[in-house]
């Protein structure tokens, strides 16, 4: 019963006449106006993690490594197939030059007619290759090493068991590849130099 007393005089001052003079005794000094609420400032620039650009640097330099690696290996291949495609080619050319003229499996009466013939022509190249044949010729007699129309020049250095003899066979060999393989014309002058050396070893090998 009392709360309803209270509700009805609560009540009766709503529906009271608004006493204006009291109303703006009471609102003075009060302010009204509302502020904004304070906006919280963003910021908007990206977080940078270090350890994850680091992470994506040294995967960058990895695959730059490997790439490099990769051409390393691909020029290296190329160039050691090339290496062994000239030398193919270098020993079919012997072989195919050395089957135009006597070679080391031809009797030593013909090598030996071959190589005045070659000289007198002045035809010093193939003089100097016949006397190479010469050498090779004797050393199979000898069997100090077996002679082939396909086998180059190093097989036989390295084919080569008379160890006295193999480190001035191994020279004429140089000798002998520099001539025919050379892109100089052989005169006279490097025949002269070169034919006392063969001779010489020659007549050192023939007796055994």
């Amino acid at each position: 019963m009392e709360q309803i007393t209270y509700l009805i005089g609560q009540f009766q001052q709503i529906q009271a006449p608004l006493d204006r003079d009291k109303w703006l005794d009471d609102k003075e000094g009060m302010d009204f106006v509302e502020e904004a609420p304070e906006v919280p400032e963003f910021d908007f620039a990206p977080v940078v993690n270090e350890a994850a650009d680091w992470v994506i640097i040294l995967r960058y330099i990895a695959i730059v490594i490997l790439a490099l690696l990769l051409i390393f290996v691909i020029v290296r291949l190329f160039s050691r197939n090339q290496d062994k495609q000239q030398r193919k080619e270098s020993a079919v050319a012997e072989s195919d030059s050395l089957e135009d003229g006597p070679t080391a499996l031809s009797p030593l009466e013909e090598l030996w007619s071959a190589y005045q013939k070659a000289k007198e022509e002045k035809n010093y190249k193939e003089a100097v290759r016949i006397l190479y044949q010469i050498v090779i010729k004797h050393l199979d007699t000898q069997g100090k090493l077996t002679a082939a129309v396909d086998k180059t020049n190093r097989e036989y250095t390295q084919e080569m068991n008379w160890q006295e003899k193999a480190k001035d066979f191994f020279q004429l060999t140089l000798l002998h590849e520099f001539t025919w393989y050379g892109s100089n014309e052989v005169n006279q002058i490097d025949f002269d130099q070169a034919e006392p050396r063969f001779l010489a070893f020659i007549e050192s090998i023939k007796n055994g």
